[in-house]
Parts: C-alpha cells; sequence; structure tokens
C-alpha cells in the first residue's frame, strides 16, 4: 500500500481477516488512499505514534463496509458502495457516503457532506455545513452553526440545530426542525411536518398537507413566547394544519371547541376578554394569538399567516 503524492511514500497497512485493509497515514504531507474491496479500517493519522494528518488528504473506501477518518486538514472522503462510517474531524471537509446506508459526521469546520443514495444518518456537528441527504429515507442534522440541510428525494427527518439555518425536506414526507435560531424551513413535495421551534422562523410547507407544529418535546423551559413569532408563508385552509402541544397551550382542551376560537378583522378591544375565547385570528394582519387569561399583556402571537390566508376550526389540531 502506498500514499499518493508529488512523490510515493508508504504508509501502514495491515490486510484484516475479512480480506480489506487497515491502513493508517503518519506523514503531515496530503495523503491520497484507495481501500479497495473488502472491509476497511482507513485513518489519516496514526493515532498510536502520535501521528498527524495531511494538509488535505483525499480517501476512496471504494467496495465494502468502511469506517474512514480524516483527522486534521481539509479532506474528501468517499464511501463508495457499502454501509460506511466517515468522520471528517477537523477542517473543512468533503464527506460523501455514495451507495450504501451510511453514517456521515463533519466535526469541526464547515463541512458538505451527501448521503448519496440509501438511508444514511448525517450531522454537520460544528461549523457551518451543507448536509444533503440524497435519495432515500436519511436523517440530516446540522449541528452547531448556521448550516443548510436538504432531505433530498424519500421521507426525511431534518433539523437544523442552534444556530440560524435552512432546512429543506424537499421531495417526500418530510419532518423538518428549526431548532434554535432564526431559521427558514420548506417542505418543498410531500405532505410535510414543520416545526420551527425557538426563535422566528420562517415556514413554507409547499406542495401537499402540510403540518405546523408548536410544541416543547418535553422541555419545561419552553413557552409559548419562545415558541411563537414565526411566519407561514403559505397555509391553505382544509389542506394544511397547525398542531399546538397543550403542555405549552395549557389552556386549551384535547380538543378546540367553537367558543374558544374566534376570527376579527381588526384589533378589536376587550376581544379577548372573554375567558372561553383562547384562539383569536386577525385577519387583517394575519396574526394568530393564543389567549391564556384574559389579560391582554398576557396575548401571545404564535404565528403570522402572509397571503390572505384564512383559517378555520378545523385547521387545528390538539396534542
Amino acid at each position: 500500500m502506498s500514499r499518493v503524492t508529488n512523490e510515493t511514500q508508504p504508509v501502514s497497512s495491515t490486510e484484516n481477516s475479512d480480506g480489506g485493509l487497515d491502513i493508517q497515514g503518519t506523514t503531515e504531507q496530503s495523503n491520497r488512499l484507495n481501500g479497495g474491496s473488502g472491509n476497511d479500517l482507513i485513518t489519516t493519522e496514526d493515532p498510536a505514534s502520535g501521528g498527524t494528518a495531511g494538509e488535505a488528504d483525499w480517501v476512496d473506501a471504494a467496495g465494502g463496509d468502511d469506517i474512514v477518518a480524516g483527522y486534521a486538514g481539509d479532506d474528501s472522503l468517499l464511501g463508495d458502495s457499502g454501509n460506511d462510517i466517515l468522520s471528517g474531524n477537523q477542517g473543512d471537509d468533503s464527506l460523501l457516503g455514495e451507495a450504501g446506508e451510511d453514517v456521515v459526521f463533519g466535526g469541526q469546520g464547515n463541512d458538505v457532506i451527501e448521503g448519496g443514495a440509501g438511508n444514511d444518518v448525517l450531522s454537520g456537528d460544528l461549523g457551518d455545513d451543507v448536509v444533503r441527504g440524497g435519495d432515500g429515507n436519511d436523517i440530516a442534522l446540522g449541528g452547531a452553526g448556521n448550516d443548510t440541510v436538504e432531505g433530498g428525494a424519500g421521507n426525511d427527518i431534518v433539523a437544523g440545530g442552534e444556530g440560524s439555518d435552512v432546512v429543506e425536506g424537499s421531495v417526500g414526507d418530510d419532518s423538518a426542525f428549526g431548532g434554535q435560531g432564526n431559521d427558514v424551513l420548506e417542505g418543498g413535495e410531500g405532505s410535510d411536518w414543520l416545526a420551527g421551534d425557538l426563535g422566528a422562523d420562517s415556514l413554507s410547507g409547499g406542495e401537499g398537507n402540510d403540518t405546523f407544529v408548536y410544541s416543547g418535546y418535553g422541555n419545561p423551559g419552553v413557552t409559548a413566547d419562545s415558541l411563537g413569532g414565526d411566519t407561514i408563508t403559505d397555509f391553505v385552509s382544509g389542506e394544511d394544519k397547525i398542531a399546538l402541544d397543550k403542555t405549552i397551550f395549557s389552556e386549551l382542551g384535547d380538543t378546540l371547541e367553537s367558543a374558544e376560537f374566534v376570527k376579527v378583522d381588526s384589533n378589536v378591544p376587550g376581544v379577548g376578554e372573554s375567558s372561553s375565547i383562547k384562539l383569536i385570528y386577525n385577519t387583517t394582519t394575519g396574526e394568530l394569538i393564543y389567549n391564556p387569561t384574559e389579560a391582554a399583556d398576557d396575548e401571545v402571537t404564535i404565528a403570522k399567516l402572509e397571503g390572505d390566508a384564512d383559517i378555520n376550526l378545523g385547521d387545528f389540531e390538539i396534542f
């Protein structure tokens, strides 16, 4: 086994029991490694000897179920066929799982991660990352930083995490989460489930019957006020839903009753002073307001619906 740069130098390689290779590159120059067929373990740093990784490594794991770690430097890691585990670690890395059901971690740095075909699990981790699921039912997570996360084809779970992220489900029935920060969520094609979570988020369901979710997921620190302030760009009454977690919106029962919901066409003083009214929709401003008490100071704007959207009693789900 050789390492290819501007000159050829040896790297450590050991044939394992299934015909694959355990490969370790230990110099500070850039490595170019190909695992070949078989189940490989490839690292561009030798942890036993304390060696340092190349400044920019290129690794093609090729066939088999492989484990590839890039360590320091701006690495390009390809999983190829098989169910692979790729880890970029430090540096601004490019990680491609390709075929198979892959697990890919970006690590530190601003990484580009693509799962390729198969049902993949992808995480950008630290940095401002681009994470794309590709074909298959993927789990794609941005992590810390301002990330762009795309599910691709299939029924995906996509989440931004910390930071101000762009999260897109794309094709399929997807579940999209914003996390912390002011995020942009787009469902794309299919019947999607969108939860902006904390921050003032922009939510677009796209085609299909979409559900806009407001929940604390059991987190005691989440309030109606911290979830509110979103903009829903394309709500369609009779097709889309707004789902409210009754542990957060605690004044709501299991089902929204007609006496608890009112539509107004202006800011009418005292409209929320009735103890029965819990949700108010202002058709002029597009504001959907939660009224937990009879005091105007306690009112919370859950979302603003754009495009002269209408909303009716049957458009709500309480869970």
